[in-house]
């Protein structure tokens, strides 16, 4: 096990989206529709507010684990692979492939809750996927309870979704699914988890992801899971590829950020950054001017907010991008850092040696600020 990192045991973690999954079923015993939106949210935000580890659901990287390993103990299932590399010319990495009765499955797995903007970004992946594999079944997983509005969106696409309504029937004992006791299965597997830390996972991933345009969705999509990873908790997890009305600009990333305290507050109040935007730029060279013309565009005081991040393998060059950074701080007050593998290796290693990797940024921070 890698250091700094304590898991907390999976069968309790799931066993909550299972008793979820369970109460919701019995709901309309109790007059409860499941198409009344109002009391759907107000129980799924019930939920997560009083179960105690809100971070480990809300990551991606766990959740997609658990879907896994559910699958991996279904008869119907076989060839699971967790984030295999796709393509060619670019380069892709879906959450999960898998095989059902000869055909193959692509999985999208959400974690930030089933809003229009999170289910258009698992339609978008799963397209993208399914036009490089061909002839397969586009399922998106999402560990909160869908509406029927929201079912409907992802089954208008052809993309069947699951929920954990939908998981809990892949967990039920049949003849033709799990044979093993699922709480048995569960230690079992956490009893398996030692290694590397997943903070050292993403280290690896990081130095075997080229700069340039062949591996730029690997890159952006372990950029989203480097940020849910440092920063879950505080933040919410990513929204990926969210447009804004016009559907011009379109954010790579926004982590929702409602911290009331310590330095994600602070960037909250002084920045109006109720929302963090990243933007990844896998570029073999430094970033210029337009790199920041574009994430400035991104920054709203009635929108996301005036807080940005550019994550570039190379960082940003002194003539383009950083005089770009700092008029657009002085006329506009957008405050905007560029981090390269440096400052993310900074960061992840801080995380596993339990510091704060916030320090990297407030540093960051410090340093503009005071050349003004």
């Amino acid at each position: 096990m890698g250091r700094g990192t304590s898991y907390k045991p999976i069968d309790s973690i799931f066993s909550n989206h299972i008793y979820l999954a369970i109460y919701v079923l019995t709901l309309p015993l109790c007059n409860f529709h499941r198409n009344s939106e109002p009391k759907m949210t107000n129980l799924t935000n019930e939920y997560y507010a009083n179960y105690p580890h809100e971070e480990l659901l809300r990551n991606e990287h766990y959740f997609i684990t658990e879907v896994a390993d559910i699958l991996k103990q279904h008869s119907a299932y076989s060839k699971i692979q967790i984030e295999p590399t796709l393509g060619t010319k670019h380069r892709y990495r879906p959450d999960i492939i898998a095989v059902k009765e000869n055909k193959k499955i692509v999985i999208e797995c959400k974690t930030n809750g089933s809003a229009r903007a999170t289910i258009r970004s698992a339609i978008n992946q799963l397209n993208r996927y399914a036009t490089i594999i061909g002839g397969c079944e586009k399922i998106a997983a999402f560990s909160t309870v869908l509406t029927d509005k929201e079912r409907k969106l992802l089954e208008n696409e052809n993309i069947t979704p699951w929920d954990p309504i939908e998981l809990a029937k892949l967990i039920t004992p049949s003849p033709n699914g799990i044979t093993k006791s699922s709480n048995k299965f569960w230690r079992t597997q956490q009893a398996s988890k030692i290694g590397k830390s997943r903070e050292e996972e993403l280290l690896d991933s990081l130095s075997m992801c080229s700069p340039g345009k062949k591996d730029w969705a690997i890159y952006q999509k372990l950029v989203g899971d480097i940020f849910n990873t440092l920063f879950s908790g505080p933040l919410g997890a990513g929204i990926t590829e969210c447009s804004d009305l016009s559907g011009a600009n379109r954010r790579d990333f926004i982590l929702p950020n409602q911290s009331n305290k310590g330095f994600w507050s602070f960037i909250r109040q002084r920045y109006h950054a109720d929302f963090i935007v990243v933007d990844a730029k896998n570029y073999s060279k430094k970033i210029g001017k337009n790199c920041v013309l574009q994430m400035s565009n991104y920054l709203k005081s009635h929108g996301t907010g005036l807080f940005g991040i550019i994550v570039s393998r190379k960082g940003g060059d002194l003539k383009g991008c950083a005089q770009t950074i700092r008029e657009h701080w002085l006329l506009h007050h957008k405050l905007i850092l560029v981090l390269d593998d440096e400052d993310i290796k900074e960061m992840l290693n801080a995380k596993i040696s339990n510091n704060c990797p916030e320090d990297v940024l407030t540093k960051k921070i410090q340093d503009f600020r005071l050349t003004i």
